[in-house]
Protein backbone atom coordinates (compact mmCIF):
# COMPACT_ATOMS: atom_id res chain seq x y z
CA UNK A 1 0.00 0.00 0.00
CA UNK A 2 1.35 3.56 -0.85
CA UNK A 3 1.16 6.77 0.95
CA UNK A 4 -1.48 8.28 -0.95
CA UNK A 5 -3.48 4.85 -0.57
CA UNK A 6 -3.17 4.73 3.30
CA UNK A 7 -3.64 8.47 3.59
CA UNK A 8 -7.14 7.64 2.02
CA UNK A 9 -7.54 4.25 4.05
CA UNK A 10 -7.05 6.07 7.18
CA UNK A 11 -9.53 8.90 6.71
CA UNK A 12 -12.36 5.96 5.52
CA UNK A 13 -11.55 4.59 9.46
CA UNK A 14 -14.00 5.84 11.93
CA UNK A 15 -11.27 5.27 14.50
CA UNK A 16 -9.65 8.69 13.11
CA UNK A 17 -12.60 10.30 11.31
CA UNK A 18 -12.11 13.73 13.64
CA UNK A 19 -8.35 13.78 12.95
CA UNK A 20 -7.48 16.75 10.86
CA UNK A 21 -5.24 15.74 7.59
CA UNK A 22 -2.38 16.67 9.18
CA UNK A 23 -3.17 14.17 12.02
CA UNK A 24 -3.99 11.55 10.12
CA UNK A 25 -0.46 12.35 8.60
CA UNK A 26 1.38 11.91 12.11
CA UNK A 27 -0.72 8.42 11.81
CA UNK A 28 1.01 7.87 8.56
CA UNK A 29 4.46 8.19 10.01
CA UNK A 30 3.41 4.76 11.90
CA UNK A 31 3.34 3.03 8.05
CA UNK A 32 6.35 0.53 9.05
CA UNK A 33 3.56 -0.51 11.52
CA UNK A 34 1.35 -2.48 8.95
CA UNK A 35 1.43 -6.20 8.69
CA UNK A 36 -0.60 -8.90 6.76
CA UNK A 37 -1.71 -11.56 8.01
CA UNK A 38 -2.40 -14.74 5.69
CA UNK A 39 -6.58 -16.36 5.68
CA UNK A 40 -6.64 -19.05 8.34
CA UNK A 41 -3.38 -17.22 10.58
CA UNK A 42 -4.25 -15.61 13.83
CA UNK A 43 -3.90 -11.55 14.96
CA UNK A 44 -4.45 -12.35 18.37
CA UNK A 45 -4.70 -15.54 20.80
CA UNK A 46 -6.75 -15.44 23.76
CA UNK A 47 -4.91 -15.35 27.19
CA UNK A 48 -1.59 -14.27 25.64
CA UNK A 49 -0.16 -10.86 26.26
CA UNK A 50 1.14 -8.54 23.75
CA UNK A 51 1.51 -4.73 23.86
CA UNK A 52 -0.31 -3.90 20.31
CA UNK A 53 -3.55 -3.02 19.31
CA UNK A 54 -4.95 -3.31 15.54
CA UNK A 55 -6.79 -2.02 12.99
CA UNK A 56 -7.86 -3.54 10.30
CA UNK A 57 -7.07 -2.01 6.61
CA UNK A 58 -8.54 -4.81 4.58
CA UNK A 59 -9.81 -8.37 5.09
CA UNK A 60 -12.09 -9.75 7.72
CA UNK A 61 -11.67 -12.04 9.94
CA UNK A 62 -13.76 -14.07 13.29
CA UNK A 63 -13.02 -13.17 16.83
CA UNK A 64 -13.03 -16.73 18.52
CA UNK A 65 -13.79 -16.84 22.55
CA UNK A 66 -12.54 -20.67 23.09
CA UNK A 67 -13.47 -22.65 19.58
CA UNK A 68 -16.54 -20.59 19.16
CA UNK A 69 -16.87 -18.01 16.76
CA UNK A 70 -18.55 -14.59 19.10
CA UNK A 71 -18.24 -12.26 16.35
CA UNK A 72 -16.56 -10.63 13.19
CA UNK A 73 -14.54 -8.04 11.86
CA UNK A 74 -14.06 -6.09 8.49
CA UNK A 75 -11.83 -3.32 7.68
CA UNK A 76 -12.23 -0.25 9.80
CA UNK A 77 -12.71 -2.33 12.71
CA UNK A 78 -10.39 -2.55 15.18
CA UNK A 79 -9.09 -5.51 17.72
CA UNK A 80 -6.94 -6.37 20.87
CA UNK A 81 -7.77 -2.57 22.23
CA UNK A 82 -9.17 -4.42 25.91
CA UNK A 83 -5.81 -5.77 26.20
CA UNK A 84 -3.87 -2.92 25.18
CA UNK A 85 -5.42 -0.03 27.50
CA UNK A 86 -5.81 -2.54 30.79
CA UNK A 87 -2.40 -4.25 29.92
CA UNK A 88 -3.94 -7.95 30.48
CA UNK A 89 -3.86 -10.91 28.55
CA UNK A 90 -6.41 -11.22 25.59
CA UNK A 91 -9.76 -11.70 25.95
CA UNK A 92 -10.57 -13.68 22.86
CA UNK A 93 -8.61 -14.70 19.63
CA UNK A 94 -9.01 -13.13 16.35
CA UNK A 95 -8.55 -15.59 13.54
CA UNK A 96 -8.35 -14.28 9.78
CA UNK A 97 -11.42 -15.45 7.45
CA UNK A 98 -9.60 -13.90 4.64
CA UNK A 99 -5.81 -12.40 3.64
CA UNK A 100 -5.93 -9.00 6.04
CA UNK A 101 -3.87 -5.98 5.85
CA UNK A 102 -3.66 -4.42 9.46
CA UNK A 103 -2.35 -1.41 11.47
CA UNK A 104 -1.12 -1.82 14.46
CA UNK A 105 -0.19 0.28 17.61
CA UNK A 106 2.19 -0.57 20.51
CA UNK A 107 2.18 1.37 23.69
CA UNK A 108 5.08 3.58 23.03
CA UNK A 109 4.12 4.83 19.53
CA UNK A 110 0.88 5.83 21.00
CA UNK A 111 2.44 7.24 23.64
CA UNK A 112 4.39 9.35 20.84
CA UNK A 113 1.03 10.67 19.49
CA UNK A 114 -0.11 14.01 20.40
CA UNK A 115 -2.63 13.84 23.28
CA UNK A 116 -5.31 15.31 20.87
CA UNK A 117 -4.55 11.96 19.09
CA UNK A 118 -4.16 9.95 21.92
CA UNK A 119 -7.84 11.30 23.00
CA UNK A 120 -9.29 10.69 20.15
CA UNK A 121 -8.75 7.47 19.70
CA UNK A 122 -9.23 6.53 23.32
CA UNK A 123 -12.65 8.35 23.02
CA UNK A 124 -13.53 6.20 19.57
CA UNK A 125 -12.68 2.97 21.24
CA UNK A 126 -14.74 3.76 24.23
CA UNK A 127 -17.71 4.62 21.94
CA UNK A 128 -16.72 1.36 20.25
CA UNK A 129 -16.70 -1.02 23.30
CA UNK A 130 -19.90 0.39 24.47
CA UNK A 131 -21.80 -0.06 21.34
CA UNK A 132 -20.55 -3.71 21.73
CA UNK A 133 -21.94 -3.52 25.00
CA UNK A 134 -25.14 -2.50 24.27
CA UNK A 135 -25.54 -5.44 21.35
CA UNK A 136 -24.32 -7.97 23.76
CA UNK A 137 -27.43 -6.89 25.96
CA UNK A 138 -29.57 -6.80 23.43
CA UNK A 139 -28.44 -10.38 22.36
CA UNK A 140 -28.71 -11.25 25.59
CA UNK A 141 -32.28 -10.11 26.35
CA UNK A 142 -33.09 -11.32 23.09
CA UNK A 143 -32.12 -15.01 23.90
CA UNK A 144 -33.64 -15.07 27.67
CA UNK A 145 -37.04 -13.92 25.62
CA UNK A 146 -36.46 -17.33 23.96
CA UNK A 147 -35.70 -19.71 26.79
CA UNK A 148 -38.50 -17.70 28.82
CA UNK A 149 -41.18 -18.66 25.30
CA UNK A 150 -39.62 -22.15 25.44
CA UNK A 151 -40.55 -22.58 29.57
CA UNK A 152 -44.48 -21.61 28.39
Amino acid sequence: MNQLELMEVLARIPLFKNLSAVERHELQKMTRNTKKVAAGDFVVREGKDSPFFYIILSGEGDVLKGQRKVNSVKPGDFVGEVAFICKEPRSASVKARTTMALLYINIDDFNHLSCRIRESIKDKIIQGLVTRINGLNQANLKLEDEVNKLKR
